[in-house]
């Protein structure tokens, strides 16, 4: 088998990213190594075997609060809703 030469810059090694294949490209996001946690996407090009440049960061917030609401209902207590189960809170409190 005929190794293929990959062009760009990769991600870092690292687990716990998503990734998904949409229209011959492979998206990375995230992930964890072991004491850093990424925020960063990645696009792989499967036609062209190259990275497109890195053009989007996100910030993720491990230790914030997590309230998932109902989109239109933006005024309720309830702390559950379709989208997901409950809330985080901050350990610092």
């Amino acid at each position: 088998m005929e190794e293929k030469i990959v062009l760009g810059r990769p991600p870092s090694a690292r687990g716990y990213h998503a990734t998904i294949v949409f229209d011959s490209r492979m998206f990375f996001f995230g992930g964890y190594d072991g004491s850093q946690a990424y925020d960063e996407v990645y696009i792989l090009d499967l036609a062209t075997s190259a990275y497109l440049p890195q053009v989007t960061s996100f910030e993720v917030d491990l230790h914030g609060p997590l309230v998932n609401k109902s989109p239109t209902d933006s005024n309720s207590d309830d702390q559950s809703d379709e989208y997901g189960s409950g809330s985080r809170e901050s350990d610092d409190d």
